[in-house]
């Protein structure tokens, strides 16, 4: 028993001077890589069924993947003293070291092992050995099936490696290099660009890395990406005596690689810019003039040229602000809040729509009415703020239209409402302060935030109740909607007044307006039925009388439309004419007149509530 537990002691001593003492034949600055890799090749040798071929592949292997240390005496002038003074003491028998050596007389009498014929040894070793044990199947789809199972014992040193609290940022990226670097020879195809960003995002907190060391690392293999870096020699840290041009070499690659480690504020910027135009399109284009905007405006928005000039101005602020912080992070974004008062139909809610697809930012609708308190059942301000979102991502700069924005007050029932809609209003003025807003949970269970500090705030509101006789102040909004005077104080570019349509204004829409009804139904019948669609002058004045008389502006111009244009789908001869083969229906001031439907009956002088003005 004693002598049983003399053997166990003294084996398990040789297993662990063989590596060390190996050191008097391989350089003593060799990366500790290297050692893993020998205890590994000596244990692929030790396998009871392995065969003369098996040895000879895994010899060349063995020396393929140290073909990553720039000194080309490291494993092929050592490899047999290696095997000569340590093989028995590394575990191989006698019988097995004699299959060993003789392998290694037929690769050097063929020449396969000589470092700089790498295709040689891609041919012989076939890359044939891959993982089998459960811990390396982790990662296993990642990366070619036929891998060398060094590959895997590199990975596992670099995970190991970069999980240690003492990993400073220069030795991250020594790491780095290193496993590309073997990554690149065990593989007759590249594959680790692909690869090894998808297998650290996807098991590095599984392997022990911390959050903030994944992001680290991270950094330093964008860093790499940048200038190219996927073959890497020498190793950093690694530096056997080489010619003075190759240190030159490496001295150079060295300063370029801290060049862009030194600058960075600028790859900080770069990356604010990259990820800003994934959600602004026009913004970081040709920066348009509150003239140029205003212009735009004014095509489908006919007859509020003031209300248009002043939007003009809010989009070029914010398109200019959107500029200026990312070419400096610490310029204080102050958003041009704006609050758009008109009758029912005069164009609010459109004209804020279009403001946003003109500059190409983002935008949400909220029904402010709607809105209730965080925890209660129903659209809360987080609710609307979730639709943001583009591709999982929620974007830095963004409009926010609050349609009624004056009933807010009068949410809620009984005696709470004013309450109730008190509670919304100064949650949405610290919103509009800027403020860091908690979203509902994502798909992975985690709570999600997003920063209100350059978001637009637009409210709008017909104001109905308001006597036209009152001059409208900041003073007399808050009086007359409950607002508080803080929050209606806060829509910095003041009140924008849209003046109620005319008949004449009208008109002008259903002509002119490009995207109208009235050019919509022109273009479907045209290319659908080949019929040029006409409606006379007179025509349009009557349909623009009804539309005012019912009180709802241009808003119902696209219902009167659809009655007066009903029995055409059927296409009636009667009513098309044909000269040298082009097809014409023209509408009279009759014709309209017969099929507009019967005039509406108001209950008040106001629009319903709840009703999108």
């Amino acid at each position: 028993m004693i002598r049983k537990f003399f053997l166990v002691i003294l084996a398990t001593y040789l297993q662990s001077a063989c590596t060390l003492s190996a050191t008097d034949i391989y350089p003593k600055n060799l990366p500790d890589l290297f050692w893993e890799f020998r205890t590994h090749f000596y244990s692929r040798l030790s396998n009871p069924a392995a065969t003369k071929e098996d040895f000879q592949n895994t010899i060349c292997e063995f020396v393929r993947v140290c073909d990553y240390i720039p000194a080309d005496f490291v494993v092929k002038d050592k490899l047999r003293e290696d095997f000569n003074k340590h093989g028995l003491s590394s575990g191989l028998s006698a019988d097995v070291l004699v299959g060993v050596l003789s392998a290694l007389d037929e690769l050097e009498a063929r020449e396969a092992i000589t470092l700089g014929d790498s295709s040689s040894i891609r041919s012989l070793t076939g890359n044939g050995a891959v993982a089998t044990t459960s811990h390396l199947q982790e990662a296993f789809d990642l990366y070619p099936h036929n891998i060398s199972s060094f590959f895997w014992v590199a990975r596992n040193h670099f995970y190991v490696n970069v999980a240690q609290d003492g990993c400073t940022v220069s030795e991250l990226r020594n790491l780095l290099c290193e496993f590309i670097s073997v990554g690149d020879h065990v593989a007759s195809s590249p594959f680790m660009r692909e690869s090894l960003r998808s297998d650290f995002n996807e098991f590095a907190i599984g392997r022990g890395v911390k959050r903030k060391r994944k992001v680290e690392t991270l950094k330093v293999l964008s860093e790499l990406e940048a200038i190219g870096v996927y073959t890497v020699r020498p190793i950093p840290g690694y530096n056997p005596i080489q010619a003075d041009e190759i240190i030159a070499r490496y001295e150079e690659e060295v300063r370029r690689i801290a060049k862009y480690i030194i600058d960075q504020r600028e790859l900080k910027q770069r990356a604010q810019v990259a990820e800003a135009k994934t959600f602004l399109g026009a913004a970081f284009s040709g920066l348009l003039t509150p003239e140029q905007i205003a212009t735009r405006l004014k095509v489908n928005i006919r007859g509020q040229d003031a209300a248009m000039n002043t939007l003009g101005l809010i989009g070029h602020k914010i398109m200019a602000q959107i500029r200026l912080k990312q070419e400096d992070a610490s310029w204080k974004f102050r958003p041009p809040h704006a609050f758009l008062v008109g009758k029912s139909g005069s164009g609010k809610t459109q004209s804020v729509i279009e403001l946003c697809e003109i500059i190409g930012i983002p935008w949400i609708r909220v029904n402010a009415p709607e809105v209730v308190g965080e925890g209660f059942k129903g659209p809360t301000l987080s609710y609307y703020y979730d639709q943001l979102k583009q591709a999982g991502k929620i974007p830095p700069y963004a409009v926010v239209l609050l349609d009624e924005a004056g009933k807010m007050g009068k949410t809620g029932s009984g005696d709470d409402a004013p309450k109730y809609g008190g509670n919304i209003m100064r949650t949405l003025l610290a919103h509009m302060d800027g403020a860091n807003v908690k979203l509902s949970s994502g798909p992975d269970g985690r709570e999600e935030s997003m920063s209100t500090h350059c978001f637009t705030y637009i409210a709008t509101d017909a104001c109905a109740h308001v006597p036209d006789s009152i001059d409208l102040t900041a003073e007399s909004l808050s009086f007359y909607t409950g607002m508080p005077l803080e929050l209606v104080n806060r829509f910095s570019q003041g009140i924008i007044k849209l003046v109620p349509h005319t008949e004449f204004s009208l008109v002008n829409i259903l002509k002119n307006s490009t995207e109208g009804a009235y050019n919509h139904e022109r273009s479907f019948f045209k290319k659908l039925y080949d019929i040029d669609l006409i409606i006379d002058d007179a025509g349009l004045r009557v349909i623009a009388k009804r539309s005012l008389k019912d009180s709802t502006g241009a808003r119902k111009l696209e219902e009167l439309l659809g009655h007066v244009l009903a029995p055409l789908y059927s296409l009636p001869e009667e009513l098309i004419t044909e000269v040298d083969g082009a097809r014409t229906i023209t509408l009279t001031e009759q014709f309209v007149k017969d099929h507009l439907p019967p005039p509406v009956k108001k209950i008040k002088d106001e629009p319903p509530f709840g009703m999108y003005v």
